[in-house]
């Protein structure tokens, strides 16, 4: 799972969406492009003074907080298990992704990460 990090979605993030779908395809193009601004997100929606709080937790002052934390969340699931079949489904779209985009540090996988 190592493909599909918080550091992956961080560098996907610099892709314009058309980009992505030219490179990878419409469905897969698109998902990796919502994929990156839902984890851009999180960092506003779904933390709290430096902490991940939990959907129900009382630190969301606002109704709005709460709505937007739970609908991120859910739209990270929905997204990662998409790019999951996706991936899984297409080593070749797979190896296209670690080749074209470049995490820092990041080593060579062993080919059976996602």
């Amino acid at each position: 799972m190592s493909l599909l990090s918080a550091e992956f979605f961080s560098e996907v993030k610099k892709y314009p969406k058309e980009e992505l779908k030219q490179f990878f395809g419409n469905d897969a193009g698109v998902t990796m492009f919502l994929e990156a601004e839902s984890e851009f997100n999180f960092l506003t929606d779904n933390i709290i003074a430096n902490t991940m709080e939990p959907l129900d937790s009382e630190m969301f002052d606002q109704p709005e907080q709460k709505l937007r934390a739970r609908k991120n969340a859910r739209d990270i699931k929905k997204q990662i298990l998409k790019l999951v079949r996706i991936f899984q489904s297409n080593k070749a779209l797979m190896d296209r992704a670690e080749k074209e985009i470049k995490v820092p540090g990041k080593q060579a996988s062993s080919g059976n990460d996602i």
